[in-house]
């Protein structure tokens, strides 16, 4: 498989509708635009220019109305054989991940469901509910190509003294969450510590400004902000500090404006057909004042407890307790046991805090994972780290 290298800066603000695309219904809304683009350049010399995968994508056109309809996704359908104009794709299209949705504008980020791969695709509206392309698209067909995505910077190395910010959670967010980051923040203050917010990309072209957040909670492992309710939708840059010269590196999130999709909520354990009803990305040790409590962070834990239970386990019994998640009598390799729900102190939509009694019980916590009384209820596993 080619391998492409990301080049430069944007080279075009955006793909614009052309003459040769497919029309909208009568009345219906029409695409207009998708950027913006970016140049890549192929092991052979060959350039190419599309839209990069995991990037903020802005949609411009109009009638797309003043919201997303109840039965209204925003799609692309992967061209196959080379061809262009109308056609059935014999795929399901790609749901895409709405984060804004007006009547001549449409953000998006380019990551959905299946999962997408470089190529070339159209994209439109279309009834949400159906498989077929041509019949229930609402809109247009406008071409675009997809091509690698960002490549992940590494985290660079820790500055003595100066804030460290390791871990953000959560990446995807809506006006008025909780932040939660992780990291390196000696001398905390909450009366000098700030969460800065940078505005990226389309927020920057914008001219969104920067905010600086005073944190919630403030410790050495872990800061806790919550996001204005009124910052728009887009890319922002994160960092943690007082002023330009003492400041942490910044690490990304994207904030949507809409209420996540239907399909946003199912996840697969890995290498499984398995869905879990909890979707864990990290669990983080050593929190708190006294550095004695572990978050494990993820999406859509519920409002509170109720049936669910939190175990840290070896490395040695992960897969006989994954194997035996809905067997409530097997005790015998459970380290954290549901039989002690008072060391659960903190239970949100996206963060779990539990504490341990001594800093000795962290030796044996490698993973951290969730079950139910409901044996057809679990999460993934996650591995546990230090801040």
């Amino acid at each position: 498989m080619k391998k492409w290298q990301r080049f430069g800066v944007v080279v075009s603000a955006v793909l614009v509708w052309a003459a040769g695309a497919s029309s909208a219904r009568a009345s219906g809304p029409v695409i207009h635009s998708a950027g913006p683009l970016h140049q890549w350049h192929g092991p052979n010399g060959e350039v190419k220019s599309g839209l990069s995968l995991g990037s903020v994508v802005q949609i411009t056109g109009m009638g797309f109305g003043d919201r997303e309809g109840p039965g209204r996704a925003l799609s692309l359908a992967r061209v196959l054989g080379g061809r262009a104009g109308n056609f059935t794709p014999s795929e399901s299209p790609h749901r895409l991940r709405i984060l804004d949705w007006g009547p001549n504008r449409i953000l998006v980020q380019l990551a959905g469901s299946p999962p997408l791969a470089e190529g070339e695709y159209r994209l439109a509206i279309r009834d949400s509910s159906s498989k077929d392309w041509v019949r229930f698209r609402e809109s247009n067909e406008f071409p675009v190509t997809v091509l690698p995505g960002y490549a992940v910077a590494p985290l660079p190395a820790r500055e003595a003294l100066k804030p460290y910010l390791r871990l953000i959670h959560p990446e995807l967010a809506r006006p008025g969450d909780s932040l939660y980051l992780y990291g390196d923040f000696p001398f905390p203050d909450p009366s000098l510590d700030k969460v800065i917010l940078a505005p990226v990309g389309l927020l920057l072209a914008d001219g969104v400004p920067s905010q600086a957040l005073r944190p919630v909670e403030i410790s050495k492992p872990h800061v806790h902000a919550r996001l204005p309710k009124d910052l728009p939708a887009g890319e922002y840059s994160v960092r943690v500090g007082r002023d330009e010269h003492f400041r942490s590196n910044g690490r990304r999130i994207i904030v949507r404006s809409t209420e996540p999709a239907e399909w946003e909520y199912t996840s697969m354990l890995e290498g499984t057909s398995r869905a879990v009803s909890w979707r864990l990305v990290a669990a983080v040790s050593k929190v708190g004042v006294e550095q004695l409590s572990v978050d494990i962070l993820g999406y859509h834990f519920g409002p509170n407890q109720s049936d669910r239970w939190v175990r840290l386990q070896t490395e040695k019994y992960l897969e006989q307790i994954k194997h035996n998640i809905g067997h409530q009598n097997d005790r015998g390799s459970i380290l954290y046991p549901e039989t002690w729900p008072d060391k659960v102190i903190l239970w949100s939509d996206t963060r779990i805090r539990i504490r341990l009694q001594e800093a000795s019980w962290l030796k044996g916590a490698d993973y951290a994972i969730i079950g139910s009384t409901n044996p057809e209820r679990s999460s993934n596993a996650v591995r546990v780290t230090q801040p």
